[in-house]
Order: C-alpha cells, then structure tokens, then sequence
C-alpha cells in the first residue's frame, strides 16, 4: 500500500520532472492500482500493489466521475476545481507561514496557474472516463486544522435539474458506506471531519448561455483523504 504519489500515473512523462525515477520503479508503475475503493475495489482486492490517492484527487475525482460515467460532461471547455483545505493537508514540518498566528483570520490561494503537483493525476482519472479535457486546478488554504471543501464547476452537454444531477450521484455511489450524496442540500465541513466519509452535493448554475453544474465535495483530509481510505483497500 503506497501512500506516496509514486505510483499514481502509469505513463512517466506524465510526472513533474522532480519525482525521479529508477529503473525497478518503472516496472512497478504496470502492475500498479490506483486506489479509489469506489472506482476500482474489484481490482484493488487483486493487487499485489495499490497508489492510495490522497485528499485532493479524491475529493475531486470521486465528485466528477459519476457525470463523466453519464457522458453529460461538455469536453470542449474546461472543468474548473477550486478546493480549500485545512492547514493540516499541508504536513506536519514546522512553517512559518503555517503557524496560527499567520493562518488565523485569513485565506489563499496557492499552486495558482494550474502547477499544483496532483494536476496530472486528477486529469488522467477524469479523462480516462470523460476523454481528453482541460482542467483547472487552484487550491486554497483554510485557517481550519481539518478538512476539505472542493467546488467543482462542471460544463454539461444539457441542462440538467437538481434532482437529475442528484440522481446520477445517488446512483453511481448506491451502496458505498464512505460516500453521502446530500439531497438539496450542500456540504460543509462539519458533515465530514473525523468520519471516514466523502459528503456530495450538487447544484446547476443559473445565468449562464450554456449550461453547467456546480459540485461540491467534503471529506477529512487526515481520513478519507488518505489514511481511511487506505484501511478501505486494505479491507
């Protein structure tokens, strides 16, 4: 069970120049499962070797998917993700600019310009179902200790009501414990920390000349972001 990003994309050119890797590393990277319990239990259950995602893609891909599964996600233009995380998500080595005196009170963006490290991999879950398409990624920093809120702007090839939009939700996570589809209702953060457990809501945006839907996604970081979602693969 690898916990790192090493192994999440099969095709190395894919990687940032500065993951480096050897030659028995390669060889790994095909037997490798990504491990989304919700996306590839069955496989993940075979696996001699699984790439357990962290909380951003997991955040982010499980709340697309079900649409790009759909084939109601437009391809021609560009899905956008902004996620806000707590401070945690950041690690534990001791920063300055993480202390509680300078996150208190205040919020940023960071990674802005789509050079976030996990770009690659939430691209390659997407448009492995949806096709190649664009993405834009920013990621923002809470001054909470816990938890992230992804909202996901989704280009629909039609409009869709809430009830439609929910009902996709509903059933491509029918039966999964650690996934909650909220009906009319959008999550926050309170639903989710300390649980292993993704909360989703969905909404369609009003004013706009062609149609799109607005995702939301909350999980814990420091649990369904990684390590619950770990003991989920191990199960």
């Amino acid at each position: 069970m690898d916990l790192s990003a090493a192994f999440r994309l099969k095709d190395t050119a894919a990687y940032p120049r500065w993951y480096g890797f050897e030659h028995n590393a390669r060889a790994a990277l095909k037997e490798a499962v990504y491990g989304l319990t919700e996306l590839n239990g069955e496989h993940i259950a075979k696996a001699r070797l699984v790439a357990n995602p962290g909380c951003y893609p997991t955040a982010s891909v499980l709340s697309v998917l079900p649409f790009a599964r759909a084939g109601v996600i437009d391809t021609t233009r560009a899905l956008i993700i902004d996620a806000a995380s707590g401070v945690s998500g950041a690690g534990r080595n001791p920063r300055r600019d993480l202390l509680f005196g300078e996150v208190a009170g205040d919020s940023r963006a960071y990674g802005a310009g789509n050079e976030h490290r996990h770009l690659p991999e939430i691209v390659r879950q997407v448009s492995a179902v949806a096709g190649p398409l664009d993405v834009i990624f920013t990621p923002h920093l809470l001054p909470v200790h816990r938890g992230i809120l992804a909202t996901i702007h989704v280009p629909v090839v039609r409009a869709l009501t809430r009830a439609e939009a929910e009902g996709i939700l509903l059933e491509a996570y029918d039966g999964e414990p650690c996934i909650r589809v909220l009906r009319g209702e959008i999550p926050r953060l309170k639903d989710v920390v300390y649980r292993n457990r993704l909360a989703l809501g969905v909404v369609p945006v009003q004013g706009v000349a062609r149609p799109m839907l607005t995702v939301f996604g909350a999980l814990d970081n420091l649990v369904k972001g990684a390590a619950g979602q770990a003991v989920q693969n191990m199960n």
